[in-house]
């Protein structure tokens, strides 16, 4: 790749990022705001760390924004045809899936399901879509969803005692 067209990724990215971090610091102030609410002291409140995050999050994208620019990056590259170029093309297609597939585990399985099952269709359904569909494929990604669901429910809930959802 060129120096023009990292330049203009870091531009993109950039912008991405601090819309990330201006959604986390909004959050991380409620949560702020919440313990603050409830009379206890600022600095125990579940919000401060991602709103420190965050903020330092904002400062890397500005401070990659102005490197961008400053290198010549400039948004003239987005345009209509672009955009249906990037819609079209397969990458945009399995991203855009996997980021569907990740949303319908984390709202609707592990809403309705048990986490180990919910986990387990996830794993599954992921390895099915991106694998082979041969009989010894099937058998093999049964086993690595299988003890993957194993290892996680158990390391994360029984060993570090963390509270699965």
């Amino acid at each position: 790749m060129d120096k023009l067209k990292l330049r203009r990724a870091d531009l993109v990215t950039s912008i991405i990022l601090f819309l990330f971090s201006a959604f986390v610091f909004v959050n991380a102030i409620e949560l702020l705001s919440n313990t603050l609410r409830k009379e206890k002291d600022w600095y125990v409140s579940a919000g401060l760390f991602p709103l420190i995050i965050s903020v330092f999050l904002a400062l890397c994208a500005y401070l990659l924004f102005s490197r961008a620019r400053k290198d010549g990056a400039k948004l003239d590259f987005i345009k209509t045809e672009n955009i249906k170029s990037l819609i079209s093309s397969k990458e945009f297609k399995v991203a855009t899936f996997i980021i569907g597939l990740l949303a319908f585990y984390i709202f609707v399985l592990l809403e309705v399901l048990p986490y180990w099952l919910a986990t387990f269709i996830y794993l599954y359904v992921f390895m099915f879509t991106f694998q082979k569909k041969t009989k010894k494929h099937i058998i093999i990604m049964s086993i690595v969803a299988v003890l993957s669901t194993i290892a996680l429910t158990y390391g994360f809930g029984t060993l570090a005692m963390i509270p699965l959802p």
